[in-house]
């Protein structure tokens, strides 16, 4: 139930990863010292994406997905002539699948939210009732 959020955050971390590369080459480089840099100023924010940022093997349970797309992309960005325009069809492709992933997680949320909060749902009355003093 949970490996399509790992799955999402995975997408989220690589895009991350690609559009920090599309910066300068000295950015990549910066990137990983500084959140070295954010844990100590909020230890608790910092910590989820650690461990979740540890399940990388996301990555490759998408790489089939991308393949059948990245087919056709490859022979248009050599006739393209220029690596930065590939890097753009990527980018664009793993946004995409992030988007479809985020879709998908929130419509299993809402059945499991559905089926999950009971067998039934039953609507629930609120009765006042007055105080009778004798």
């Amino acid at each position: 139930m949970r490996s399509p959020f790992v799955i999402a955050f995975g997408l989220l971390a690589l895009v991350a990863t690609a559009s920090a590369g599309k910066t300068p080459g000295s950015s990549p480089a910066a990137s990983p010292p500084a959140p070295a840099v954010t844990p100590p100023g909020s230890s608790p924010a910092a910590s989820p994406p650690a461990p979740a940022s540890t399940p990388t093997p996301a990555p490759p349970a998408t790489s089939p997905t991308p393949a059948p797309p990245a087919s056709p992309d490859s022979p248009a960005s050599s006739s393209s002539s220029s690596s930065g325009s590939s890097t753009t069809q990527q980018e664009k492709r793993l946004r995409r699948q992030v988007r479809r992933l985020r879709r998908k997680l929130r419509r299993q949320r809402r059945l499991e939210n559905q089926e999950g909060s009971g067998v039934t749902k039953r609507v629930v009355r609120v009765v006042r009732v007055r105080s009778v003093s004798a």
